[in-house]
């Protein structure tokens, strides 16, 4: 991460099967429930859009700082909904968060010793959107960030005529 980077860029990419060959079906409330997300405004997406993080390993105080218990992000971070042709995109702000920038802070000085997981979810709130399930999940282990860069682009040369 570099210094002018507030907090780093993940990127998670997550499929969703009906009928995966050799796993279980996906139950039907899910299926509903999803379609609900997807097809929703954002204020429902941002009222059910759920985080799971847990730090495994790391230090006692990195540990205590992050509790291991959800959180809708939608209720303090920015969030931004895209969507076209077989996919939909969830985009995750969390720099202009003061919580997300303070745990940030705590985690980043000791991210080589953290083995943290995080699972997302859509949170359901009435009978017929139950059980939840997890829409996808990661794992970060000894993230090294001062391997982390920013690409440099040359500016365009005005000299240069252009064919």
């Amino acid at each position: 991460c570099t210094p002018s980077c507030p907090a780093p860029q993940f990127v998670f990419y997550f499929g969703v099967f009906a009928d995966a060959p050799g796993h279980p079906p996906v139950p039907a409330a899910f299926q509903r429930l999803l379609r609900r997300f997807i097809e929703g405004d954002d204020a429902f997406r941002n009222s059910r859009f759920k985080q799971i993080c847990k730090i495994e390993e790391g230090p006692f105080f990195v540990r205590k700082t992050v509790p291991a218990r959800p959180a809708i992000l939608g209720k303090t971070i920015k969030m931004s909904y895209f969507s076209g042709p077989g996919y939909f995109e969830v985009d995750v702000d969390t720099t202009y968060s003061a919580a997300a920038a303070r745990i940030f802070g705590v985690a980043k000085s000791n991210v080589r010793a953290l083995v943290t997981d995080i699972a997302f979810v859509i949170e359901g709130q009435k009978p017929d959107e139950l059980p939840e399930m997890v829409v996808g999940c990661g794992r970060f282990a000894h993230v090294d960030l001062s391997a982390a860069t920013v690409p440099l682009l040359e500016p365009p040369d005005s000299e240069d005529p252009k064919p």
